[in-house]
């Protein structure tokens, strides 16, 4: 990885993730957090005290992943030419969320689409919801914590499994239509993923 891509790249986190660090400092971080994979794959980590952001180089663009600790992610295409976002894409736990985009070299938006257009109850509606309603933040990182969509039957769907104690198998299961976040069902059992 070159200087001036370092120095893009840092940037680009900077802008999108509002890291209080300045660029060289990143930079230090990503320098001593080369990994090398199974695969011959090298990446470089770096984490504060809300991310964790990993790039991986793929000849011709980079792959940047940036994990954040409240189960939102982020996973951005960087061209390697114009050191410019190709593909950006974000997830609630490990769902799509919100709009894909995809761009050409020059920056420009190729095409946009909205994961959450089947559902008329947003995601962040959902996520306000569950905290009201049962008084669980499904935002704080919970072990066994699964979230799924589903837009096979009508309503369109959403499926929650919220372990019962941390570190538990045993899950509740929260069913709520997707188009006005009535929850449809509720049970508490061992589900397979």
């Amino acid at each position: 990885m070159n200087q001036l891509t370092k120095y893009i790249l840092c940037f680009l986190f900077i802008s999108i993730s509002g890291y209080s660090q300045s660029i060289p400092e990143i930079i230090t971080e990503f320098k001593n957090n080369k990994v090398q994979n199974a695969n011959g794959l090298y990446y470089y980590e770096y984490e504060n005290e809300n991310e964790l952001v990993r790039i991986e180089d793929h000849n011709p663009f980079y792959v940047v992943k940036i994990n954040s600790k409240n189960n939102f992610s982020k996973t951005l295409v960087v061209s390697k030419k114009s050191n410019n976002i190709l593909k950006k894409k974000i997830y609630f736990l490990t769902m799509p969320y919100g709009y894909e985009t995809e761009y050409d070299e020059d920056g420009k938006i190729i095409s946009k689409v909205n994961n959450e257009e089947d559902f008329a109850f947003t995601i962040d509606q959902l996520i306000d919801k569950v905290k009201r309603d049962f008084n669980i933040d499904i935002t704080t990182p919970m072990k066994g914590l699964l979230f799924r969509k589903s837009i096979a039957g009508d309503p369109p769907l959403y499926h929650l499994y919220i372990p019962t104690y941390e570190g538990s198998e045993e899950k509740r299961v929260l069913l709520f239509d997707g188009n006005t976040g009535r929850l449809l069902k509720e049970n508490t059992g061992f589900f397979e993923k």
